[in-house]
């Protein structure tokens, strides 16, 4: 939820959120992945303080054709600080309305 939520959606707190959507007519390159990364950082660390996010990696187009242009996939891979539990959440994002 935290990811896909846009800033500004959450009338209580209009901080919350990543907004990935927003970032999918932006180009693929690693600026924009860093902007990705940074802003899932910020916002685990503020809202989620209990996940320690061990690394972030994005599938591109260029390793994988059959992406389209305007599409994000990443894989979050993050850890359960209190539970010592590791897991990973794969999120494909395009731009279809679904």
């Amino acid at each position: 939820m935290l990811v896909l939520t846009n800033p500004g959606e959450r009338m209580m707190d209009i901080e919350f959120g990543v907004g990935l959507r927003r970032f999918v007519f932006d180009q693929k390159i690693e600026t924009t992945y860093a902007n990705i990364r940074g802003e899932i950082m910020d916002q685990t660390a503020r809202y989620l303080p209990y996940l320690g996010i061990e690394r972030i990696e994005f599938m591109t187009p260029e390793g994988s054709p059959e992406l389209f242009p305007h599409q994000i996939v990443m894989k979050i891979y993050f850890k359960i600080i209190p539970l010592k539990l590791s897991s990973v959440l794969e999120i494909d994002v395009n731009n279809s309305i679904n």
